[in-house]
């Protein structure tokens, strides 16, 4: 059950590793990277000073034996958080069909990315899961056209607003 460290490090960028780390490598790896993480947005916020405390004692608080046990993935999940700030990338989850957004901030007031932004397929960590699984979500190999772009922000903004609950389709492999 280390499908939540096995979808991030399908993930991880080549140029970052060697070779293929194994989950308790994932593990010991972001614990030692754990750091506040004051340029990460998550859904276009800026992530408080209370919750980067919290999301650090969560993962300093993660045991490397309990790797295999699975993982309780948050809302806004200290891993996911961590990743954005360390990798300075977006990741983006789509949870029972939500899309939750990890955005990178390059300074005070730029984004790397905006939320709505983000298409599939670009320079992104891209995670899915349901209730009990959790996998490394591959982009669409078919380009996705200016109206597909506004459909889709459009979609985002209904769904923050309550109006559209967006459902994703998970694909065996």
């Amino acid at each position: 059950m280390s499908c939540f460290w096995d979808a991030i490090i399908d993930n991880l960028p080549p140029k970052l590793m060697q070779r293929k780390p194994s989950p308790v490598e994932l593990l010991r790896t972001l614990k030692s990277w754990n750091r506040p993480t004051p340029h990460v947005l998550w859904q276009g916020e800026p992530v408080t000073k209370q919750q980067q405390r919290e999301n650090m004692e969560w993962v300093h608080g993660t045991q490397i034996s309990e790797v295999t046990n699975g993982h309780y993935t948050s809302v806004m999940d200290p891993f996911l958080c961590l990743l954005c700030e360390v990798l300075r990338m977006p990741v983006v989850n789509m949870y029972n069909g939500t899309k939750i957004v990890y955005s990178y901030r390059k300074c005070s007031d730029r984004l790397c990315c905006d939320p709505q932004d983000i298409a599939f397929g670009g320079k992104e960590m891209i995670l899915a899961n349901d209730r009990g699984h959790m996998w490394a979500a591959r982009p669409t190999a078919i380009p996705i056209t200016p109206a597909q772009q506004r459909q889709s922000q459009n979609n985002i903004r209904d769904v923050r607003n309550g109006r559209l609950e967006l459902r994703f389709r998970r694909h065996c492999r």
